[in-house]
């Protein structure tokens, strides 16, 4: 089945470097990186380490032929020069004097622009619904997530929301690229076409600075005296959490303080006339109850403390990430075996 891929790989690449001698780099470009998904795709089931090395090499050339006319292309260039010589299309971009970007930029909001526009899907896959053979459940679901709330937004009222995402995961050859394609067709606005790890790199970067921002979010504006240090203390502490077990840490957390108060002893009274939890040698404390207070009608008044490191460690200290390090580590063999796409 493989050999399908490269054959169509090759038919490609023959008409996008006639296009490209001839100066067509508006239709050379598209067939280059079309040659490159049905490459790519072959190199997934390719198993001669000979065979493979071979097309990744011619790979890598395509890709970089691909680059150099996308460069032509974004600075206004369509056909040949004025001497019809295709290869103006391998002049490389100016760089600007101070090494940054266009308007001061900084090299990581430059690579973040290099990167959102390699990902536009500039031309239609020209993949129809009815291409796709099966799978009925997932194009309608797709179709109510991206394309009706486009074309019928009057049907999105009240409490119908669209699907705010999907994740397509599974084995090659079940029709994930064709759904994708099919949704880039159909859909009448700018298609965005971005890898798994695209994402992993610019938006997560260290997977412990990821979950020091998580934290971050999930507390809000709720009140806490963590410094900078403590919040990675806790990106590393949690090592192999998923998003998820964060939120639900942090939920547990948020519930610290209130069971310190309902389990407190001892009272002080604040300046602003409201009682907060202490120990029995803070200055002003007074031994009171939640329930002692509350009973004197000063309910109202009680403020549990702020969160603090060791309410954190309290809960870590009683849960644990939900998805094991060898779960992790089988999906990681089956993407590295199978690719990201079908």
């Amino acid at each position: 089945m493989y050999s399908n891929f490269k054959e169509q790989a090759i038919e490609y690449v023959k008409q996008a470097v006639q296009e490209d001698n001839a100066g067509n780099y508006n239709k050379a470009f598209p067939l280059y990186m079309n040659a490159l998904e049905y490459f790519k795709t072959h190199l997934k089931y390719e198993k001669n380490p000979k065979i493979r090395e071979a097309i990744t090499q011619k790979f890598t050339e395509y890709l970089r032929r691909a680059e150099e006319i996308r460069a032509v292309l974004d600075e206004g260039g369509s056909g040949p020069g004025p001497n019809g010589d295709a290869a103006v299309a391998t002049r490389p971009k100016s760089k600007p004097k101070d090494g940054g970007g266009e308007g001061g930029e900084d090299a990581e909001q430059s690579k973040l622009r290099a990167g959102l526009n390699s990902a536009i899907v500039r031309e239609k896959p020209n993949i129809k619904w009815t291409d796709v053979a099966g799978l009925e459940s997932a194009k309608q679901a797709l179709q109510e997530a991206v394309i009706l709330p486009v074309k019928f937004p009057q049907f999105f009222t009240g409490k119908r929301r669209p699907w705010r995402a999907f994740l397509l995961y599974g084995p090659p050859g079940t029709g994930k690229s064709y759904l994708a394609k099919a949704v880039a067709t159909e859909a009448d606005s700018t298609f965005f076409s971005v890898s798994s790890s695209d994402l992993v790199s610019k938006w997560m970067g260290e997977k412990a600075k990821a979950r020091q921002h998580m934290f971050k979010v999930h507390l809000g504006d709720t009140p806490h005296n963590l410094t900078e240090s403590d919040f990675e203390y806790l990106g590393l502490k949690t090592e192999g959490f998923s998003g998820s077990d964060v939120s639900v840490c942090v939920k547990d957390v948020l519930f610290e303080p209130v069971r310190k108060t309902q389990d407190a002893m001892f009272f002080f009274k604040s300046p602003d006339g409201t009682w907060m939890p202490c120990g029995p040698r803070q200055p002003g404390a007074i031994q009171t109850t939640m329930q002692d207070l509350a009973a004197k009608g000063l309910a109202e008044k009680i403020i549990p403390p702020p969160i603090t490191r060791t309410d954190f460690e309290k809960v870590l200290a009683r849960q644990r990430p939900t998805v094991s390090k060898s779960d992790l580590d089988v999906h990681e063999r089956f993407t590295q075996e199978f690719g990201e796409e079908g």
